[in-house]
């Protein structure tokens, strides 16, 4: 991308001396003023500009602001000056005034002094700051100026110029950017990192204006300026949309640059489907099944089970008593007829009714309304008596005993069931 500078060609070459890169400009007299190489119609934009007096002259008699592609580019009786009211709108170094309104403002400026310009042409606002300290809203009237707004300096007396050397971004500014500005050279900021948004649906591109999602004429491949001109700050918004099939697209940050973004958001009501089922070895008979959940507010928990290995599904009934089927296509008659957590878990016995092969799964409906809601299952419990072989114990293994005249006192070694064959 090519930087912004001062302009070669866009000056009043009446003396105008350009070097380091043109961003730095010698400026003779007010006979002529230079623009910068871009100008703007919409964003929020900052650029600083330092100044540096002449040889002869302690007063800094330099001017800064902003022009349309209208302003004279020197003083002549046709053309009027520079600072005529309908073209420009600037700061004026020797004072602190403005023009065209003749005001005062804030404070002068002099060699050394670093002016931030802060233009805000969404709502039509400039704001000038002086070593990093805001002057105050400078002009709320930049609506009225017809096209392009570009970055200018002139002189203000036709006996002293000045020279002055302006980072419209392309290195990090001398003092803080105020917030949600961005580089006027934003293409050529790569040290600067933020991010903007873009959603996608269906191939749309789709932003925020007025609190509402409108499509945009963006196509892809979308490129920084895209983001730039057209993306919007912030998620807070979405937080309660319906973003169904929609993409967050994101800024592509600088190559040197890491960019993290946390997001905290609502996902759709979940179905979560086990890929296999419970085998219950051994089975002889069930006491219960315990679910430990955790849910709070608007959290919502759903419990359904299959014992085909998923060709069908069942919940149950606490009206009737009774296992129904249910169709876990449908996500909404889960949710209305599944079992909840506390029924679940007082089903108890009833549960050897339906499970007649030794195998069983559950699938769980976990739903959040607000962003601090909770919906979560944390652990799966059986009681159950298993059938099985007897194996002998082996002493010194398994088990240890000693006896006395009166007493047998055996200690086993590890967990299960026991039985003692005693003969005295």
């Amino acid at each position: 991308m090519s930087l912004v500078t001062w302009s070669s060609t866009d000056n009043g070459r009446n003396g105008i001396v350009l070097s380091n890169e043109n961003m730095t400009v010698e400026i003779p007299n007010d006979a002529t003023i230079i623009r910068a190489t871009k100008g703007k119609i919409s964003g929020k934009w900052y650029y600083e500009t330092k100044y540096y007096n002449p040889p002869n002259s302690a007063i800094m008699w330099g001017c800064a602001g902003v022009c349309t592609k209208k302003a004279p580019l020197f003083s002549n009786s046709a053309g009027g000056r520079h600072y005529d009211w309908q073209y420009c709108r600037c700061y004026s170094g020797p004072n602190g005034y403005l023009h065209p309104t003749g005001i005062e403002y804030g404070d002068n400026f002099v060699s050394g002094d670093i002016v931030g310009i802060a233009l805000d042409l969404d709502n039509g606002i400039l704001e000038f700051f002086k070593n990093g300290v805001s002057q105050g809203i400078a002009f709320t009237d930049l609506k009225i100026m017809e096209g392009e707004l570009f970055p200018y300096l002139g002189s203000m007396r036709a006996e002293h110029g000045f020279k002055a050397t302006a980072n419209f971004g392309i290195t990090p500014f001398q003092y803080e950017i105020p917030e949600g500005y961005l580089p006027y050279d934003i293409e050529n900021a790569a040290w600067f990192n933020h991010n903007k948004y873009l959603l996608k649906k269906d191939n749309k591109i789709l932003t925020i204006e007025s609190d509402a999602l409108v499509e945009t004429i963006l196509q892809e491949p979308l490129t920084k300026l895209d983001f730039e001109e057209l993306g919007f700050n912030g998620l807070d918004f979405l937080l309660d949309k319906d973003l169904s099939n929609m993409e967050l697209l994101i800024n592509p940050p600088a190559e040197t640059v890491v960019s993290t973004i946390n997001v905290r958001a609502i996902p759709m009501p979940q179905l979560i489907i086990p890929a296999g089922d419970i085998i219950l070895k051994m089975l002889d008979k069930i006491y219960n099944f315990t679910i430990y959940s955790n849910k709070n507010s608007a959290g919502d928990i759903r419990i359904i089970f299959s014992i085909d290995e998923g060709a069908n599904w069942l919940t149950y009934n606490l009206d009737t008593g009774e296992f129904e089927e249910i169709d876990i296509t449908k996500i909404k008659e889960v949710k209305e007829k599944g079992i909840y957590p506390d029924i679940f878990n007082s089903i108890g016995t009833k549960w050897n009714e339906v499970i007649l092969n030794s195998k069983i799964r559950f699938a769980y409906y976990l739903e959040i309304e607000y962003i601090n809601d909770i919906s979560e299952v944390n652990k799966l419990e059986i009681e159950m008596d298993i059938h099985g072989r007897w194996k002998k114990a082996r002493h010194g293994q398994d088990y240890h005993y000693k006896y006395d005249n009166e007493h047998l006192y055996v200690s086993f070694f590890k967990d299960g069931s026991y039985k003692i064959n005693y003969q005295g």
